[in-house]
């Protein structure tokens, strides 16, 4: 923990958080007079000598906390709100030298896991009665409504999320952080041990959650701290034209529904004059787009710059044309 804190501290250091406290010695000064010797306050000789040009009188007078109490309150309250102005100011206009970043995906990876553990793990979240989960409901044949809303508020906190992403909505997100950190800390630290019946420590998955959650929550603050990015690629895999890549995609657009919901969810959520089918033709145009970028990239690492332009040899045509035609024959006997 100490090395932890160290660490922290260094990087507040260099970010010019942390800004060392420089302690004055202070002397309580007596009533009386005083004369400047050396910019410093000397006890005046009685009588004063004529040398002494002027003598500084001290006097102290009680004065009651209720007659300045207002004046004392407006201004802490402008001396911390002036603070807190400028903080404001700073996360919602940065300055140019914030470059803008976009880690959308690992806060999106951080809640799929979380979602996972809850399906899997629902038992650890709830009391001690309840001793199923995904598995158990499955054999069952029941599922409880809490698991259900569970599921459906985590699940929702992603799509609010994606809106977020989506529009830019910078200071949604910040109020959008701070929710997430007051409520998630309430419920694992108060509400959780006096509702379950359960100690913190020793339940792996509800530690596993917290601390997959943390992970987003350092995110999301990187997130709000640089801002976003003028332009945001649609999905994180065409960030680059790579063979792993392409059938990572490929295998993405495999899963059943999963291209579907997140197509049909950034149409909702997105400012577009794009029909539901149109929006749709423009994701298959774009996915060929990536597909065919992909494979120029792959034709470059195998075939020389020499070959490039150039005809494709006879022998292999009728070799790939003959397999081809084969292969569609016997797809097209089997289906009659």
């Amino acid at each position: 923990m100490l090395a932890s804190l160290f660490f922290h501290r260094a990087i507040l250091q260099l970010l010019g958080l942390w800004k060392p406290y420089v302690y004055r010695s202070t002397k309580l000064i007596q009533d009386g007079d005083y004369i400047l010797q050396r910019q410093k306050l000397v006890s005046a000789p009685n009588p004063p000598n004529a040398t002494s040009k002027k003598v500084y009188t001290i006097e102290s007078t009680n004065v009651k906390l209720g007659d300045y109490f207002p004046q004392s309150v407006m201004h802490g309250a402008q001396k911390y709100g002036e603070s807190v102005k400028s903080f404001l100011q700073q996360l919602l206009t940065p300055s140019s030298t914030q470059v803008p970043v976009d880690v959308y995906t690992p806060m999106f990876f951080c809640d799929l896991i979380n979602l996972f553990n809850i399906t899997f793990f629902f038992d650890s979240f709830m009391d001690k009665e309840e001793k199923h989960g995904l598995i158990g409901f499955l054999m069952t044949n029941k599922v409880p409504m809490s698991f259900i809303v569970t599921f459906l508020l985590q699940f929702g906190m992603m799509v609010v999320d994606r809106w977020i992403y989506k529009g830019k909505r910078r200071f949604i997100k910040t109020l959008f952080h701070f929710f997430q950190v007051f409520t998630y800390h309430i419920w694992f630290f108060i509400i959780y041990p006096m509702v379950t019946l359960r100690v913190f420590s020793e339940t792996p998955a509800v530690q596993t959650f917290y601390v997959t959650k943390c992970m987003y929550f350092l995110f999301s603050a990187y997130q709000i701290r640089n801002g976003y990015p003028m332009l945001i690629s649609m999905h994180f895999l065409w960030h680059r034209y790579t063979t792993f890549n392409r059938f990572a995609f490929k295998f993405y657009t495999l899963i059943p529904y999963v291209f579907e919901l997140r197509t049909l969810l950034d149409w909702t959520i997105t400012d577009t004059c794009l029909g539901v089918s149109q929006y749709f033709k423009m994701e298959d145009i774009t996915e060929n787009i990536y597909d065919q970028m992909c494979e120029r990239e792959f034709e470059k690492l195998t075939s020389s710059e020499e070959s490039s332009g150039k005809r494709k040899k006879r022998p292999l045509k009728y070799a790939l044309g003959c397999r081809y035609s084969r292969s569609d024959h016997a797809s097209t006997k089997n289906e009659a």
